[in-house]
């Protein structure tokens, strides 16, 4: 039983301890026994190979997401500050108009402000000359 302590046999194999060692003349054969535990090994590292290949593909696809939303986000900034831009220019356009007008506006009482002062003025003379006659 020494020799045949260290073999581990898979539950539901085809031969029993007793036939491997009847069919090799009482050797324990380790290539029949080997055959099904090399069938069970290629399974699970298939099964761990498809798993792994999964997980990549959800780690690509997860990539992609946060790159497609990095990307948005870059986009709706530069909307944003375009529409800003936009606004601004419009706001400063509309101060530029504001103080033209409100040059326009002081110009125009300035000349009001001479003419009545020339008027004033042609009054008085207008007076002086007439106290004089």
């Amino acid at each position: 039983m020494g020799r045949f302590a260290s073999v581990t046999y898979l539950p539901g194999a085809r031969w029993s301890r007793e036939r491997i060692c009847r069919h090799v003349g009482g050797e324990l054969s380790q290539t029949t026994i080997m055959k099904h535990t090399n069938l069970v090994i290629l399974a699970l590292a298939a099964t761990v190979f498809v798993g792994c290949n999964k997980e990549k593909a959800a780690i690509d696809d997860n990539k992609e997401a946060t790159k497609n939303a990095i990307d948005n986000r870059k986009v709706a900034v530069d909307t944003a500050a375009k529409d800003a831009i936009k606004q601004t220019d419009m706001n400063a356009s509309i101060d530029k108009a504001k103080i033209e007008a409100n040059k326009d506006i002081t110009q125009a009482q300035l000349d009001a402000d001479k003419k009545k002062a020339d008027a004033e003025a042609k009054a008085e003379k207008a007076k002086v000359d007439a106290e004089k006659k």
